[in-house]
């Protein structure tokens, strides 16, 4: 019952960051944030970070804790990989 409570919460945190992700990705960048240096990069990539990290440990901790670890990484990649090329069709 307990682990069943944790899954629950891991997968509500990675879909509820998900949805954050997307939403803030398709919101008009202010112009503050337009700048030349490359502070947008290391914002993406460390947004990008966590949602990995988050499915990372919902797939393996709780679904497929099962399988070999190579598996649960490639799932994981091929998810957030996936989901960024998804996104960046959506913003045109």
């Amino acid at each position: 019952m307990r682990q069943s409570l944790v899954s629950k919460l891991f997968l509500g945190a990675s879909l509820l960051y998900s949805a954050t992700l997307l939403i803030a990705c398709l919101m008009p960048a202010p112009a503050v944030i337009l700048t030349k240096d490359n502070s947008d990069k290391v914002l993406h990539g460390s947004a990008y970070f966590v949602f990995t990290l988050l499915w990372f440990s919902y797939f393996y901790l709780f679904y497929l804790k099962n399988k070999n670890t190579r598996f649960v990484v490639g799932v994981t990649l091929l998810l957030a990989l996936s989901y960024g090329m998804i996104i960046e069709v959506m913003q045109g």
